[in-house]
């Protein structure tokens, strides 16, 4: 059964319940606007989804996992997760002393087909670990097998002001909405010059900025779930395909298709 919102509290009780194991594999859907509430492991997490594509938000950074591409979240990171689309999403948490080969920060990691089944290997392997049994030998070569993609890291910063918050929240929900700040004041509750003040403050971005980040965002989520390009750009406010693949490649340095490691 696909899943709306999963809570914080949900998360903890699980993690309780499972006890001090090395290795706890979750197999996750998550419906169309789904979310993972705001939350943090003690052990290091390994986010991937074979089906789907699901953005996930932290202080330190934004990510998209999808089928090319996995997020490492160090232990004790909080975050938050959203899909845009319905996902499938395996979680692989693992005690970092197993796997000390992985940055001790949180980061974006290639994924190529073999270390794609050993993740979903990994994550439906035994929660009891021996040191030398067949599961020990799949972590390893699963480590073995991924890279960090320095380009998998987006920095679209979360707010903390409920003001902007608000406007923020909104746009997560509709990324096409096209409103100016001069018509959000009524629903932040404060002046278009005091938000645009503190979009900078708080993001260190200008609104347009940031609201041009978040599309992005958006539409690598509705790609990795197999969306053509057309309607993508339509679900995230562009005119067009060619505007939006010109606007990702300016900002990116590529097109949405070699980002996300189309073949």
């Amino acid at each position: 059964m696909s899943i709306r919102t999963l809570s914080a509290e949900t998360i903890a009780r699980w993690e309780l319940d499972a006890g001090e194991i090395c290795v706890h594999g979750v197999s996750l859907e998550l419906s169309m606007g789904g979310e993972i509430e705001l939350h943090s492991h003690p052990n290091g997490q390994l986010m991937y989804c074979p089906l789907g594509g699901v953005t996930v938000y932290s202080e330190s950074g934004t990510w998209v996992a999808g089928p090319q591409r996995a997020v490492w979240i160090s232990p004790g990171t909080r975050h938050w997760v959203h899909a845009a689309s319905s996902a499938s999403l395996r979680n692989l948490l693992v005690r970092k002393n197993l796997i000390p080969q992985l940055p001790e920060y949180s980061c974006a990691l290639s994924v190529a087909p073999l270390a794609r089944e050993l993740i979903l290997t990994a994550v439906d392997g035994p929660r009891i670990f021996a040191s030398g049994s067949r599961a020990d030998r799949v972590l390893k070569l699963l480590v073995a097998e991924l890279r960090e993609d320095p380009a998998g890291t987006i920095q679209l910063p979360q707010p903390r002001d409920r003001r902007i918050l608000r406007i923020c929240q909104g746009l997560q929900e509709n990324p096409a909405d096209d409103r100016s700040l001069e018509q959000y004041a009524d629903i932040a509750g404060a002046s278009a010059r005091t938000l645009s003040r503190l979009f900078v403050r708080e993001t260190g971005m200008t609104f347009s900025q940031w609201r041009r980040m978040l599309r992005f965002v958006a539409a690598l989520e509705h790609l990795a779930n197999g969306r053509a390009v057309s309607q993508v750009a339509a679900l995230v406010g562009y005119d067009s395909a060619s505007a939006f693949i010109e606007g990702f490649r300016l900002t990116f340095g590529q097109t949405p298709g070699q980002y996300l490691g189309d073949h």
